[in-house]
């Protein structure tokens, strides 16, 4: 093997148990979401835009129209199940498939199903998204909701996504893209800062991503910008950040760094300032794509 290939797979570990280690200790709340809310009319509170966002995810995969009994969806970083779970209990009928490189949230999401009876119609598996081991052609739809990023080799997720997918089924993926245009000093520390709260080694760049998706073989692909309804949730989450670093007690501060290994100081940019630069600049937007595998 050659240096060039060695230091490739030695950085894909070292990304991996990054993104292992801030997952295990990330739990969810009662929506099991942790995802962004999805704000739209006639939702109100921070818990139903994240289910709305679940709800918005199968209106993009059409999946009231879908209703065979064999369909199969693939959720490409699935976290805890949230997303999965939710959608499985609204939708009998189809087999949810969630795979996620995280032991711990294996367990939580096949405890999460039995609690809320979608066991029969989940199935929550340990793996890599970009090397599944799953039969070729075997999945109706597959999503990838926040998970996109985390790829090393956004091209190389794209092709097992293609191969696990059947014929005309669509790809839907809701993540933070990065735009191509240059910033300046002050938006790149910010923009690093954020990237390593997330423990993301870099947010995928719009223009490549639509190329890999040409490349790869997905026709019919819409882009949709959905910043403005998230921006509610982040600035909530914005003004939670800024309460805690103002009025937290110092033993609770003392308490949150040793559960997130990051001082008061870290959390305040990554949580508050951060995000807010970065969004005013646009060089981070909240997009969700759709596309559709082209037959042979």
């Amino acid at each position: 093997m050659s240096n060039n290939k060695i230091n490739l797979v030695n950085n894909d570990s070292i990304v991996k148990n990054k993104i292992v280690n801030h997952y295990n200790n990330l739990l969810p709340d009662d929506s099991l979401a942790l995802h962004f809310g999805f704000y739209e009319r006639g939702v109100r509170t921070l818990s139903d835009a994240e289910l709305n966002m679940n709800n918005y995810i199968g209106r993009l995969l059409d999946l009231d129209t879908l209703g065979t009994t064999d369909s199969k969806i693939l959720d490409a970083g699935c976290g805890v199940g949230g997303t999965s779970i939710y959608l499985a209990k609204k939708y009998r009928n189809i087999k949810f498939v969630g795979i996620t490189l995280v032991p711990r949230q294996v367990d939580l999401a096949n405890k999460f199903a039995l609690e809320k009876g979608v066991s029969t119609n989940t199935e929550f598996i340990l793996g890599d998204y970009c090397e599944t081991g799953l039969p070729d052609n075997s999945f109706s739809h597959v999503f990838a909701i926040e998970s996109a990023c985390y790829s090393t080799d956004k091209k190389r997720f794209i092709q097992e996504v293609a191969r696990v997918l059947k014929s005309n089924g669509k790809f839907v993926i809701l993540d933070g893209f990065v735009r191509g245009k240059k910033s300046n000093y002050f938006v790149q520390v910010a923009y690093r800062y954020y990237c390593d709260g997330w423990a993301v080694s870099d947010f995928i760049v719009i223009d490549e991503f639509l190329s890999h998706l040409k490349d790869v073989g997905f026709d019919d692909v819409k882009v949709r910008d959905i910043t403005n309804n998230i921006l509610l949730f982040m600035l909530i989450g914005w003004f939670r950040g800024l309460a805690y670093f103002l009025f937290a007690t110092p033993s609770k501060k003392r308490k949150k760094k040793k559960s997130s290994n990051k001082n008061p100081f870290t959390y305040f940019i990554i949580k508050v300032f951060s995000p807010i630069l970065i969004l005013l600049s646009h060089k981070l937007r909240y997009i969700a794509i759709t596309s559709v595998k082209k037959p042979k």
